[in-house]
């Protein structure tokens, strides 16, 4: 029987695990796959990733087909451990001990032949030493006796006494020689007839052994064929036992047949397993290889891009500091004269009056109304600077705002002059800025004035605020977490 190995089975219980064990080989595999195609300049083949559910379906579907085959498999094994039980043992066991009381008849039978045999032996060299005796006899019995030898001679002496006389010399010289002859053989049949006594007494000791030998030979074959009978009986025990031997084993092999049938598929399943993970993780590594280079080369292209841009980036930075050196204003408080002057601007358009009057007081010679209205928006030492193109975005907004500002008093003051509006001039009269112009005084900390009694005022103070910025030293940075510091103090108070 074959059946799977220690092996087999330590790798079949841990395959659940393969997949999971495989994944970091072939992640530290693809490295040197991309490493090798790199150094060779010669760049892996595409290779999409594989399908994995699609993989670990077929996977479970192997690993559910060896489980079910193991319980069958544990099934058959059981089966088998129960036909090795005590009433087939037991089977099994008569079988045994059947055949071998079969065996010890069968000696026995042997045993009984082998003596009976030997006794025909004896019997067949007791008839042959008798029919020797026999045949001796009878060549005994061929010779002249004693008693017939003595009688011839007898013959031949009663003859030659009473026929001396008569007989011619040739007859006396036969008669002779006769009684000569009978002489001799007289003392060969009384040889004769001592050995054929003792041939006699040796025919009837040879007969009474043959007649011994025959009953014991007749006796032997009586027990003989009682051996055999018995022998003959008892191999109906054996057979029967044989019988249900033989059921239970050929159910044993039959099941052993079924275990190795599914050992095979079990086999066969395994090896499809193995083989569908090594074709899947040898795409994957193919897989990953590709994309370890692809992402290599997009790496090495994105480089290349942020260094270009880097390099534009820096003459950008380069070009835009040179600007702004150049663009540098020459005041560091540019804008703020610029936007005092346009301050004062307002104010004087907003109070004409008041403006002529510290015109005149400064000049020591009154002036025209009008002549006020004419000054420039921006005084020709703050136009003269070089305010930079942040300030001078902020001037020309001004400049607008003045604009509007001049033609909003145009109208209001021809609005006044009508259908019994208030006299345009006088301290009395209310000035109105705009929101912008609100916005820088509220920036500078100066109060707007709200009639034109309050307009020398506010033109004193915004002349004080320009020569506080002209003397003014230039800003320092701050650092960022000062500021954040000085912030979150704040709110907390």
């Amino acid at each position: 029987l074959t059946f799977p190995t220690t092996r087999t089975l330590r790798a079949m219980a841990v395959e659940s695990g393969a997949a999971a064990a495989a994944a970091p080989v072939a992640k530290e595999a693809a490295a040197p796959v991309a490493a090798a195609a790199a150094a060779e300049g010669v760049p892996p083949p595409k290779v999409d990733l594989p399908d994995r559910d699609a993989f670990e379906r077929k996977v479970q579907a192997l690993k559910d087909f060896m489980k079910a085959n193991k319980a069958e498999k544990d099934a058959i094994q059981k089966r088998i451990e129960g036909n090795k039980s005590p009433a087939t043992s037991g089977a099994a066991k008569e079988f045994h001990d059947a055949r071998e009381h079969q065996k010890a008849i069968q000696q026995e039978l042997n045993a009984q032949k082998e003596m009976v045999s030997k006794l025909i032996a004896r019997q067949n060299a007791l008839r042959e030493r008798r029919g020797k005796v026999v045949a001796a006899l009878r060549e005994g019995r061929s010779s002249l006796s004693v008693e017939e030898i003595d009688r011839r001679i007898a013959d031949i002496d009663y003859r030659m006494s009473t026929e001396g006389h008569t007989l011619s010399l040739k007859e006396e010289k036969d008669l002779v020689k006769s009684r000569t002859d009978l002489n001799k053989q007289r003392r060969s049949a009384e040889s004769s007839a001592r050995d054929r006594e003792a041939t006699e007494s040796s025919k009837a000791s040879v007969e009474a052994e043959l007649d011994a030998l025959n009953e014991e030979i007749t006796a032997g074959k009586a027990k003989q064929r009682e051996i055999f009978e018995r022998l003959k009986g008892y191999n109906e025990v054996v057979t029967k036992a044989k019988a249900a031997r033989d059921a239970g084993r050929s159910s044993t092999d039959s099941l052993r047949d079924s275990m190795r049938a599914l050992s095979d598929k079990n086999n066969k399943a395994y090896a499809e397993l193995k083989a569908l993970q090594d074709a899947h993780f040898t795409q994957l590594r193919q897989a990953r290889a590709w994309r370890d280079y692809d992402r290599k080369r997009r790496q090495e292209e994105w480089e290349a891009r942020k260094a270009e841009e880097a390099k534009a980036r820096k003459e950008d930075d380069e070009r835009r500091a040179k600007e702004e050196e150049e663009a540098k204003p020459d005041h560091p408080w540019a804008l703020e004269l610029v936007e005092l002057d346009m301050l004062l601007h307002y104010i004087r358009k907003a109070a004409p009056q008041v403006a002529a009057k510290l015109d005149a007081e400064k000049a020591g010679a009154a002036a025209a109304p009008e002549a006020a209205a004419a000054a420039p928006a921006v005084s020709a030492a703050a136009a003269s600077l070089k305010v930079g193109t942040k300030a001078q975005t902020a001037l020309d907004a001004l400049g607008d705002f003045g604009d509007a500002s001049r033609e909003q008093s145009s109208r209001r003051g021809r609005g006044r002059g009508r259908k019994g509006g208030r006299k345009a001039s006088g301290d009395l009269e209310e000035l109105s800025f705009d929101l912008a112009t609100l916005g820088m005084f509220g920036k500078f900390g100066i109060e707007p004035p709200l009639k034109a009694a309050e307009a020398e005022e506010a033109i004193k103070r915004v002349q004080a605020k320009h020569a506080e910025y002209e003397s003014k030293p230039a800003k320092t940075k701050t650092p960022k977490a000062t500021v954040a510091a000085t912030e979150a103090s704040e709110e907390e108070e």
